[in-house]
């Protein structure tokens, strides 16, 4: 990490980051097959299931947030030969957990039907919304648990220790797609026994990163007492890692209102829009992965001074990022036709979902841009451009230039593709030019002394 060559580095650190995120992608699809199987005739098991999913991805870009903010911290504090700060830093993500935990049970439980109420608004069927509860109280202790994972996924991605993080999530995958078939039609509990077995997956999956650091397969000590958290960390944590968990939730809001524009253009246009969404998430999970390895790299090395080499790891990186979303994007293009005739029978919007993958497809060098640069900022301790960055991105640029171009030029679900496409070359302009003048006037700030 500290010498040498950064390529090789970047990928071994990568690889075990990308098999995790692969599997987390997988999970959400074989819970929903499962549900879906329950009455094959029914929609209220997927449409409660469905109905919950936002909570999921709530708690998700929480934890994001939080891994991202201890995984910066570890770094750096590697670097810097702190083992104080290291330990403190693992020991206060442990009290962020706690206080969160507990604040999401107490309110889960008490008031939990009336949040499944408020997320079903008026259109939901009562036999939907009681399945979406039955999943609910199941998954939410699951939810919870999933925070504990991230804080511990962050102290070993901090240290460079990505394979027990990959090891976690292929214990928690495996559990999944075996116990869901057992509880949901075996145990006869229904959408209840997916859930359930979200969170006994996620249960045992954290317990073996806690093996991890028992077993001491970490060099980093961990006292188990949040007695030992520190305010300032805890201030360093949130700071570092709130714009993460606010970026990813900001444009998860904004892309509800491409949503809508996509819908007010008919089912054949939302159709393909909504396939060829959750297809690009594959072309994502590798750049994600690079990003994560960037993170750790550059926060230890900013820990050590060496601010020479955070400017060749983000100038290596982005290299090896562009060449990479060239060659998937060339992939993907080609597929393109077979993948979403698997997905779709209906030719018009396999032709639309393919003329997206067209369009936008090769626009993600600068969302990989973005990524590698946002992990420089946050492994240097100034988050806060990540979150700029993606609000004006979406909110600035690409929804009113969408309404725009479908509604006053009447270019249609094109108007949505171009849009996007502009707003991710944006994207590439914007970080490229503030990244330089970031890494212009950078220097090295210790943490200070806890």
């Amino acid at each position: 990490i500290f010498e040498g060559k950064i390529l090789p580095v970047s990928i071994r650190l990568a690889i075990p980051l990308l098999i995790s995120n692969f599997l987390m992608f997988l999970y959400v699809f074989i819970d929903m097959f499962f549900i879906s199987q329950i009455d094959t005739s029914s929609t209220i098991y997927l449409s409660g299931s469905g109905l919950v999913f936002p909570l999921f991805f709530v708690f998700f870009a929480l934890g994001i947030g939080i891994n991202v903010g201890v995984s910066a911290l570890v770094a750096r504090g590697i670097g810097e030969k702190n083992e104080k700060i290291v330990s403190f830093a693992a020991d206060t993500g442990l009290l962020i957990f706690v206080i969160v935990a507990l604040l999401t049970l107490l309110f889960g439980f008490l008031f939990g039907e009336g949040i499944v109420n408020l997320l079903a608004g008026d259109a939901l069927s009562k036999d939907a919304i009681t399945q979406g509860y039955n999943y609910y109280i199941y998954l939410l202790p699951g939810l919870v648990i999933i925070l504990l994972m991230y804080v511990l996924a962050g102290v070993l991605q901090g240290e460079g220790l990505m394979k027990y993080v990959a090891q976690a999530s292929m214990l928690a995958f495996i559990l999944n797609i075996s116990l869901d078939p057992l509880l949901i039609f075996t145990f006869k509990m229904g959408i209840g026994g997916a859930g359930l077995a979200t969170t006994i997956s996620y249960f045992v999956s954290t317990m073996y990163l806690v093996l991890i650091f028992l077993k001491k397969k970490s060099a980093i000590h961990i006292s188990w007492n949040i007695l030992n958290a520190k305010k300032l960390l805890m201030k360093e944590i949130f700071y570092i890692g709130s714009p993460q968990s606010l970026g990813i939730l900001s444009v998860t809001v904004m892309y509800i209102f491409l949503n809508n524009i996509a819908s007010s253009l008919g089912d054949i246009e939302m159709t393909s829009w909504s396939i060829c969404f959750r297809a690009d998430r594959i072309l994502l999970l590798p750049l994600t992965a690079l990003s994560a390895a960037t993170l750790t790299m550059v926060g230890q090395n900013y820990g050590r001074n060496n601010i020479q080499r955070i400017k060749d790891i983000e100038k290596v990186n982005i290299k090896f990022g562009v060449i990479l979303v060239i060659v998937l994007a060339a992939i993907y293009n080609l597929g393109a036709p077979a993948i979403f005739k698997f997905m779709s029978k209906i030719p018009k919007v396999i032709e639309l979902a393919v003329m997206q993958v067209r369009i936008v497809s090769l626009t993600y060098i600068g969302i990989i841009v973005a990524y590698v640069i946002s992990a420089v900022f946050q492994g240097t301790g100034k988050p806060l451009p990540v979150l700029i960055i993606q609000i004006f991105r979406m909110g600035v640029f690409v929804i009113p230039l969408a309404y725009l171009l479908v509604y006053t030029f009447n270019l249609g679900i094109y108007g949505l593709f171009i849009s996007l496409a502009g707003g991710n070359i944006l994207l590439l302009v914007i970080s490229l030019i503030w990244s330089f003048f970031h890494l212009k006037k950078l220097k090295f700030s210790k943490i200070e002394d806890a």
